[in-house]
């Protein structure tokens, strides 16, 4: 028999594209060749190795969140691309609206790449912290330092 699948704060079903006690949620290796599903859960990995609970969100009406994390008083919202090329002003929009929505204070665009000069420029001027996937275990520092705030 499958477990029931768990629920929202209203009771709801919480459909989740993947489920946690799935083998296929086992720590993830860095590969360039990963899906961006892969690369979530191997952020994911990342932020729980640094003592973060961070969870997947399900794909779909999560507003842009990949990834909501929280530790003592921090709540952070991330957005991940694993991109070949360079990441722009949308994923920058995507978190943004993203930590509006999830109601947390920090909003993460997380990448294997880089970013635009107009993508900086736009969370600069927006509070959202852009990183690099092998800054993540330092993301407590990062945002304690008040980087990364709306």
């Amino acid at each position: 028999m499958l477990p029931e699948a768990p629920q929202d704060n209203e009771g709801r079903s919480n459909n989740r594209i993947i489920d946690r006690h799935q083998p296929a949620e086992q720590t993830v290796e860095f590969d360039d060749t990963m899906t961006g599903r892969e690369f979530e859960l191997y952020c994911r990995d990342i932020l729980q190795e640094a003592g973060w609970r961070a969870a997947l969100t399900p794909g779909s009406g999560d507003q842009g969140a990949d990834i909501i994390a929280e530790k003592e008083d921090r709540r952070v919202v991330i957005q991940c691309k694993f991109y070949n090329g360079t990441v722009g002003n949308k994923a920058v929009q995507e978190a943004y609206a993203a930590a509006a929505f999830q109601d947390a204070p920090y909003a993460v665009v997380v990448t294997n790449s880089v970013f635009t000069k107009s993508a900086h420029q736009l969370a600069h001027k927006n509070g959202v912290l852009l990183m690099h996937h092998s800054d993540l275990p330092r993301l407590e520092l990062i945002v304690t330092s008040g980087a990364g705030s709306r």
